[in-house]
C-alpha cells in the first residue's frame, strides 16, 4: 500500500502518528500541529507533558518527532528515595511522557511503510479479525474500512480506541459521528467487549445524575453533607459496568475505611465482579504481591512492643512515653514528613530519626506490618517495582474514590502512582469537611483537584436531603467565612419552613449560664426523648473528648440511656490528676479539731498529692525538696513551719507560697465552699490553667488538651454541688457529701459508664467527638459546649487551624436530620454563633501560618490562643564565656540527669539545645519554652531543674 495514501481513520478518532526526525508524514498530517521529542525534553518534560495531554485530551490530531531512541523513553522507572521525600503531586514522568506519545498515535517510523495501529495488533492476538486496508467499503487504504479496522469474534466491525476513555454516545447522539469502539482498557483486560452507552439506570435528582453520567475521564465532585454521596458513587459504579460495559478488572471502587466498603458492597450486589476496596486492603495486597506471601499485620500493642526495644526511653508513672512515638510514625508515613523533621518540630521523641529506619527493618526482619505500612509500603513497593506498578495500574485503570477530603498526602500519592497515566480518577468529596488536617489532610485536595488529576471535569451535588433548611442555611453561611473552599451554594431538599415532622425548629442556639448549662442539657435530651425520640435517634457531640465526660454524668445521673464514651483513666490524665490533687488537700487542710480558727494537725496532707501540687503550678522547688514534701504525711501547721526554716531565700518564697495556696483553699472547704469553687479558684487564682496551658499543644487539640480536662472536671463538679432530684441524687447520710466526696462519686459514675449499674445494657444516647462521626447521622443532634475556646479551640484559632475549626462545627451541625440544638455558655459563646446568621464581619485571609513547630510554641493565657512561633534558640556561633560556664553547668547537670533516669544523655537534651538554652539563658519557664528542643514534655519534666541550674551559675 502507498503509504502516501494513508488515512489516520475516523475522525472522532483524533489520532496522530510518531515519526523519526526528517521522517516523511503522510500528506494528510503535514498541516497537523508537531512536537519533537529531545534529550532536552526528556531532561525537563514539564512544557511537552502539557503539550502532549492537550492533544490527547482533545483529540487533536498531531505529529512527534521522536528524536531520542525508543529504549530512552519507554525504559521503566524507578524512585529509591524512601517515599517521606516526595510530595503527593510527584509522577514518573518519563512513563507518562512515553504513554501520551504511543496512546493514540500510529507508529510512522518505518519509511516507506504506512503507519501502523499497534493497538489492533494486540486485538487480534485476543481474537479480533484484522480489515485489510484498502478492501473497506470505503475504500481507503491505512485505516480498515469505514465500520471498523478490526471484527470482532461476533462478527461486530470495531476501531481500537487510544485516546480518552469516553461515553460512545447512544442513539439520540449517534449524529456525531463517533464509532463503535474497543477501548484499549478493555483489552488490557484481555476482553474485546465493544463501549456502549445507556443511561443510568438509578433513579436520581438531576446534580446527581449528571455527575453518574459524566462522559469519562478524571472528575470532582462535590457532595456537601447529605447530597447522596454514596449513592452518587455506587451509582457511577453501576453504570460503567452495566451500562458501558466496561470491564470489572479495570474500575475499582476505593472506600476510605471499613464501614464505607460494606455500605458501598451493599449497594452494588447486583455486580457481584465489581471491585470496591478499602484503602488499606489495597495496600496490603499490592504488598502480598511484592513479598510473594501475605504480609502479618501487627496490632498496637506489638508495636509497642518493638519500640521498647527501640525508642532510648524508659517507662514512667502517668506517663505514656510510647505514645509520641506512635504519632511519630503515623506523622511521617501518613503525613509523609521526614523522620528528621518530625523529631525536630517535637520534644517528645529523641532518636526518632535514627529509630524510624531501624523500626521498619525489624517489621521486614520480622515478614509484618503494621496499619499505617499497608499504605506507606504499598508507595514503596510501587515506586520501586515498576512490573506490579503497571500490573496494579491496568487494574486501576479507573478508580472511584470516596471521601477524597480524608485523604492524606500518602494516600494521595498511592492514588496518582495506581492511576497514572491517564489519571481517570472520579473522586467524591467535600472541601467543607476536611477536619482531619492534623493527620495531613488538606482541602487544596479538592479545591485544586485538577493539578493532581488534568483534565477534571466538576460536579457539584447542591441538595441537601438530610438536615432541615434551617440548619442547612446557617452552616451555609458559617462557611462563607472560610476562603480555602470551593463556592456553592447547597439548597435544602425541603421546603423552607418544613423543619421536620412536628413543630419544633431545625436549629435552636441557645446560651447559658456555666451553672445552668449542664441542666440545659440534660433538659434537651429528655424533651427528645419525651417527643418520642428513642435513645439512639439522639447524639450529643462536641469538640474533645474531655467535653464527653459533663455530658456522659450528667446524663446518666438523670437515668437517659447512653452509650459511654469517657472511662475513668480520664481521671489519671495531667490536669485531672493534679486538679483532684488540689481536692484532697484542700478537704484535709480544712478539717478541724473543733479549736476556734484553729488548724488540726490530724487533717493529713498527703506527700505524694503535696509533691504534685508543688509542680502544677511549678514553684521552681529543688528536686530535693520535692523529694521531701512527697515523703509521708504533713500537718498544714508543719509545713509552714518547715517552710519558715528552711535558709535559702528562692526556696522558703516558694514553698510560703505553696503554704499560702493550701490555707486558701482549705479555708474554702472548711467555710463550705462547693467543689466547683474550690477548684475554679485552683485554676484561675493558684494558676493551675496557666500551668496546664504550657503543657498544652496544638497537636493534642483533636483529641483535647489538659485545660480541656480541667474546665470538664469543674463542669462536672457544679453537677456535683447541686444534685437534681431522683435516685442518684445525694441527701443526708449519703457517703457522696462535700469535697472529700467529689472523687469517689465521680470514679464510680465512670466505673459504670455514668448510668445506674444495674442498667440493663441496650442502644442509648450516643456521645461522642466530632471527628468520630463524619459520615454518621442522627434526628436529634445536640452540639454541647459550642462556646470561645472550645469551638473554635483555643489550640486553633489562627488562619487555616481557625477554618478547619469552622468545618468542624459545620460537620457537626449537620449530622442532624431533624433537629440540631446548640448550647454555648453566656459567658464565651463561640464567635461562629453570629457567623451561622451572618452578622459577624468578614475578614481578608490570613497570611499561611508556618508549619507548627512543637519546641517553638509558646504559652498564652489560660483558655486563650497561643502563638504559634517562638523566639528561636538564641542564634548559634561561639559561646561566651558566660554562656560557657552556663553551658558546662548544664552538661553536668544533664550526665546526672541521664544516669538517674538510665536514658542516654541526648534523651535528655541534646548539645546543640542545650547550647541554645546556655546562650538565651532564661530565667522563666516561658522564656524556656521559646528555645529550640524544649517542648511541653520536656518543659514539663526538667523546666524548673534547667532553671535551677542556670541561676546558680
Amino acid at each position: 500500500m502507498d503509504a502516501r495514501a494513508w488515512s489516520p481513520g475516523p475522525a472522532a478518532l483524533g489520532r496522530g502518528v510518531v515519526v523519526l526526525p526528517g521522517g516523511a508524514v503522510p500528506p494528510v498530517a503535514e498541516a497537523w500541529p508537531r512536537l519533537r521529542v529531545d534529550d532536552a525534553v526528556l531532561a525537563d518534560p514539564t512544557e511537552a507533558l502539557a503539550w502532549l495531554d492537550a492533544a490527547w485530551r482533545s483529540r487533536q490530531p498531531s505529529v512527534v518527532e521522536l528524536a531520542v531512541p525508543f529504549a530512552d523513553v519507554k525504559a521503566p522507572e524507578v524512585d529509591e528515595r524512601p517515599p517521606y521525600r516526595l510530595a503527593p503531586d510527584f509522577e514518573f514522568a518519563r512513563e507518562r511522557l512515553h504513554f501520551l506519545i504511543w496512546a493514540n498515535r500510529y507508529d510512522g517510523r518505518a519509511p516507506d511503510q504506512p503507519p501502523r495501529w499497534h493497538h489492533a495488533t494486540r486485538a487480534v492476538r485476543l481474537g479480533a479479525t484484522a480489515v485489510e486496508p484498502g478492501t473497506g467499503r470505503d475504500g481507503t487504504a491505512g485505516g480498515g474500512d469505514a465500520a471498523g479496522e478490526v471484527v470482532l469474534p461476533d462478527g461486530t466491525p470495531a476501531w481500537i480506541d487510544g485516546g480518552p476513555r469516553v461515553a460512545p454516545g447512544d442513539g439520540d447522539r449517534g449524529a456525531t459521528g463517533f464509532p463503535t469502539v474497543v477501548h484499549v482498557n478493555q483489552l488490557w483486560a484481555e476482553q474485546l467487549t465493544p463501549d456502549r452507552w445507556r443511561p443510568p439506570a438509578d433513579e436520581l435528582a438531576p446534580d446527581q445524575l449528571a455527575a453518574v453520567a459524566h462522559a469519562g475521564g478524571p472528575a470532582r465532585v462535590l457532595a456537601p453533607a447529605g447530597s447522596g454521596k454514596t449513592r452518587v458513587l455506587t451509582a457511577r459504579l453501576r453504570h460503567l459496568l452495566a451500562d458501558r460495559g466496561w470491564a470489572p478488572g479495570t474500575v475499582t471502587a476505593l472506600a476510605y475505611n471499613t464501614r464505607a466498603a460494606e455500605e458501598m458492597r451493599s449497594r452494588t450486589r447486583d455486580l457481584p465482579q465489581a471491585q470496591i476496596r478499602t484503602l488499606h486492603a489495597l495496600g496490603f495486597d499490592l504488598l502480598g504481591q511484592h513479598h510473594g506471601g501475605r504480609p502479618r499485620v501487627l496490632d498496637e500493642r506489638a508495636v509497642r512492643g518493638l519500640l521498647e526495644g527501640l525508642a532510648p526511653v524508659k517507662p514512667r508513672a502517668n506517663d505514656d512515653v510510647y505514645a509520641p512515638y506512635l504519632e511519630a510514625l503515623a506523622e511521617v508515613r501518613s503525613g509523609l514528613v521526614p523522620p528528621d523533621d518530625v523529631e525536630a518540630a517535637r520534644d517528645d521523641v529523641p532518636g526518632f530519626g535514627q529509630l524510624f529506619g531501624a523500626y521498619r527493618e525489624r517489621l521486614h526482619e520480622m515478614g509484618a506490618i503494621d496499619f499505617d505500612e499497608q499504605v506507606y509500603g504499598a508507595v514503596e513497593v510501587l515506586l520501586r517495582n515498576p512490573e506490579l506498578r503497571q500490573r496494579a495500574q491496568r487494574r486501576c485503570g479507573h478508580l472511584l474514590v470516596d471521601e477524597l477530603q480524608d485523604l492524606t498526602p500518602a494516600q494521595l500519592l498511592m492514588i496518582r502512582l495506581l492511576a497514572a497515566p491517564a489519571y481517570d480518577v472520579y473522586g467524591v468529596g467535600d472541601d467543607d469537611q476536611v477536619i482531619y488536617g492534623y493527620a495531613g489532610a488538606d482541602p487544596r485536595f479538592l479545591v485544586d483537584y485538577s493539578s493532581f488529576f488534568p483534565g477534571a471535569a466538576a460536579y457539584l451535588l447542591e441538595v441537601n436531603y438530610r438536615c432541615p433548611p434551617a440548619v442547612v442555611e446557617a452552616a451555609s453561611a458559617l462557611l462563607s467565612y472560610n476562603h480555602k473552599r470551593v463556592p456553592k451554594e447547597i439548597r435544602a431538599g425541603r421546603p423552607a419552613g418544613d423543619d421536620g415532622d412536628d413543630a419544633a425548629p431545625g436549629l435552636v442556639v441557645e446560651r447559658h449560664g456555666d451553672a445552668d448549662i449542664g441542666g440545659r442539657l440534660v433538659e434537651v435530651v429528655q424533651e427528645a426523648l419525651d417527643e418520642g425520640a428513642a435513645p439512639a435517634d439522639v447524639a450529643v457531640l462536641t469538640r474533645v473528648n474531655a467535653g464527653l465526660l459533663a455530658p456522659q454524668v450528667l446524663l446518666g445521673e438523670a437515668g437517659v440511656p447512653i452509650r459511654p464514651a469517657v472511662g475513668e483513666r480520664m481521671l489519671d490524665r495531667t490536669g485531672t490528676r493534679a486538679a483532684l490533687a488540689w481536692l484532697r488537700l484542700a478537704d484535709a487542710a480544712g478539717r478541724d479539731d473543733g479549736r476556734a480558727g484553729g488548724w488540726s494537725d490530724a487533717g493529713a496532707l498527703r506527700g505524694p498529692d503535696l509533691a504534685l501540687v508543688a509542680r502544677r503550678p511549678s514553684r521552681g522547688l529543688r528536686p530535693g525538696l520535692l523529694r521531701a514534701l512527697g515523703n509521708g504525711q504533713w500537718a498544714l501547721s508543719r509545713l509552714g513551719g518547715f517552710a519558715a526554716g528552711l535558709d535559702d531565700d528562692r526556696s522558703r518564697n516558694a514553698l510560703t507560697g505553696l503554704y499560702d495556696d493550701l490555707v486558701l483553699v482549705g479555708n474554702l472547704a472548711r467555710d463550705g465552699a462547693s467543689v466547683a469553687e474550690i477548684l475554679l479558684t485552683v485554676r484561675d487564682r493558684v494558676g493551675l490553667a496557666t500551668a496546664l496551658t504550657r503543657l498544652d499543644d496544638a497537636r493534642s487539640a483533636p483529641g483535647g488538651g489538659h485545660v480541656d480536662d480541667l474546665d470538664a472536671l469543674i463542669t462536672v463538679a457544679r453537677a456535683y454541688d447541686r444534685p437534681a432530684g431522683g435516685a442518684a441524687s445525694r441527701g443526708a447520710g449519703s457517703p457522696w457529701q462535700g469535697v472529700g466526696g467529689f472523687e469517689g462519686w465521680l470514679r464510680e459514675r465512670l466505673q459504670w459508664g455514668g448510668g445506674p449499674p444495674d442498667e440493663a445494657a441496650g442502644p442509648g444516647v450516643t456521645l461522642s467527638t466530632v471527628h468520630r462521626v463524619k459520615g454518621l447521622e442522627w434526628p436529634v443532634v445536640v452540639v454541647w459546649d459550642a462556646s470561645d475556646g472550645v469551638m473554635p479551640h483555643r489550640l486553633n484559632q489562627v488562619g487555616r487551624f481557625l477554618e478547619e475549626e469552622r468545618r468542624v462545627f459545620h460537620v457537626a451541625l449537620t449530622r442532624a436530620g431533624q433537629r440540631a440544638v446548640v448550647l454555648a455558655r453566656a459567658g464565651s459563646p463561640s464567635p461562629f454563633l453570629d457567623e451561622l446568621t451572618g452578622e459577624a464581619a468578614h475578614t481578608a485571609p490570613e497570611p499561611e501560618p508556618e508549619r507548627l513547630v512543637r519546641s517553638r510554641s509558646a504559652p498564652a493565657a489560660a483558655g486563650k490562643g497561643r502563638a504559634r512561633a517562638g523566639g528561636g534558640g538564641g542564634g548559634g556561633g561561639e559561646l561566651t564565656p558566660e554562656a560557657t560556664k552556663r553551658a558546662d553547668a548544664l552538661r553536668e547537670w544533664r550526665r546526672n540527669r541521664a544516669k538517674a533516669d538510665n536514658v542516654p544523655a541526648y534523651v535528655v537534651v541534646n548539645d546543640r539545645h542545650l547550647d541554645g538554652i546556655a546562650r538565651r539563658n532564661p530565667q522563666s519557664l516561658d522564656e524556656l519554652l521559646r528555645c529550640d528542643g524544649i517542648g511541653p514534655t520536656k518543659l514539663d519534666r526538667y523546666g524548673d531543674e534547667i532553671l535551677e541550674v542556670l541561676q546558680s551559675v
